[in-house]
């Protein structure tokens, strides 16, 4: 009867292992990061400027948003498509 604990807990550590891994399995690689390319205009000594910026949008974020905050980073604003005509 003393060993029934001991088999118990054993039981159960090898069935929590085998869902861990069913788990891991399951869910499958990680995604590849997504990126956000942004064009923006901005005043440069008294020229215009283009602004390029590429950005990493990371799990949860916006892509518009995350673009847009990168061109203001810049000291730019966004390009509207009017204006790449």
């Amino acid at each position: 009867m003393t060993k029934l604990p001991g088999l118990i807990v054993g039981a159960l550590l090898v069935s929590s292992g085998i869902a861990a891994v069913g788990h891991a399995v399951a869910a499958g690689p990680p995604s590849p990061p997504q990126l956000v390319a942004a064009y923006g205009s901005a005043v440069v000594d008294g020229e215009r400027a283009v602004v390029h910026t590429v950005s990493v949008v990371r799990p949860g974020e916006s892509p518009a948003a995350v673009a847009a905050a990168s061109i203001a980073a810049q000291g730019a604003r966004p390009i509207s498509k009017a204006e790449f005509t």
